[in-house]
């Protein structure tokens, strides 16, 4: 088999690794609404490639969505769900992941989690 190389600034990249990277990048559904630029493919790259040991790991340490104006706070079950298969999490764990995720950030930014209105 032949493999098809692209020169960019002196260096040789594999055309169908990049060609995989870029539509998986870009047809990836962003994390949170107001910073687009977390997309949940990159949680599934760091949750296989870096082993984040939590989802506070991952969402602060690995990908940065932590540091935003919300904290991510309103993605942390998205989230979750996201990279379960990859982590062997199952319904329980993800949603004890979440709350661990939010107690985390009202314990040590004193960001709260607001509970979703109630139908009337």
């Amino acid at each position: 088999m032949r493999q098809s190389l692209i020169a960019l600034e002196g260096m040789f990249f594999d055309v169908a690794v990049i060609g995989a990277w870029v539509n998986g990048a870009s047809a990836s559904l962003p994390l949170l609404d107001h910073h687009t630029e977390v997309k949940l493919s990159d949680l599934r790259y760091a949750a296989t490639h870096e082993h984040p040991a939590n989802l506070v790991d991952l969402i602060f340490r690995r990908v940065g969505a932590g540091w935003t104006g919300t904290m991510g706070v309103e993605a942390a079950h998205n989230a979750a769900e996201t990279i379960a298969d990859v982590m062997g999490w199952d319904e329980k764990r993800i949603a004890e992941e979440a709350e661990r995720y939010h107690a985390y950030v009202a314990r040590t930014y004193g960001v709260r989690v607001s509970a979703p209105a109630k139908a009337a």
